[in-house]
């Protein structure tokens, strides 16, 4: 068992530790099926097969979180709309309580997982990046094409004038 969940979580780009006491199985079940559209997983294991399958010897915070009833979500992609699913969840199941996490072998707050739920998503990043990026060039070419502009504007405003005298 400890073999089978470690090799799920060490594909897993994010790791998420959440409390379900007090959930039931159709909560459960519904909380599965957000997560299955984004290809994350909720794993419910005893503790101990959580510890040892998460070998958590340099991240003793997190090891602390490992009380209780503990459900494990991994996702191997967007961080972001993993906290943004469960994050949305728990407000509207408030049995579901998220603990922490690991990020990248970073570990992460439930503050740190509610900030990242709160981050724009992905696309939406990029989008802002590349309209950054393409900016100074627009300006640019703006600037080249300011002296030809003046240039067919005075060069219209003669012709104007030649044909209004002769």
């Amino acid at each position: 068992m400890v073999k089978e969940v470690s090799q799920r979580l060490s594909k897993a780009k994010a790791i998420i530790l959440t409390s379900y006491k007090g959930l039931t199985n159709q909560d459960i079940a519904e909380l599965r099926g957000k997560l299955k559209t984004i290809t994350s997983n909720y794993l419910i294991v005893k503790n101990s097969i959580a510890r040892l399958a998460l070998g958590l010897k340099e991240f003793k915070e997190i090891e602390a979180l490992i009380d209780g009833p503990i459900g494990i979500v991994h996702n191997g992609k967007d961080p972001c709309q993993v906290s943004r699913i469960l994050v949305e969840f728990s407000r509207s199941h408030e049995a579901l309580i998220i603990k922490g996490g690991l990020l990248d072998n970073t570990s992460l707050t439930k503050q740190d997982i509610i900030v990242l739920a709160s981050l724009p998503p992905r696309e939406v990043l990029l989008t802002k990046i590349a309209v950054g990026l393409n900016s100074p060039i627009v300006r640019l070419v703006n600037v080249l094409q300011a002296n030809i502009r003046n240039l067919v504007s005075v060069l219209d405003l003669v012709r104007k004038k030649k044909e209004n005298e002769g």
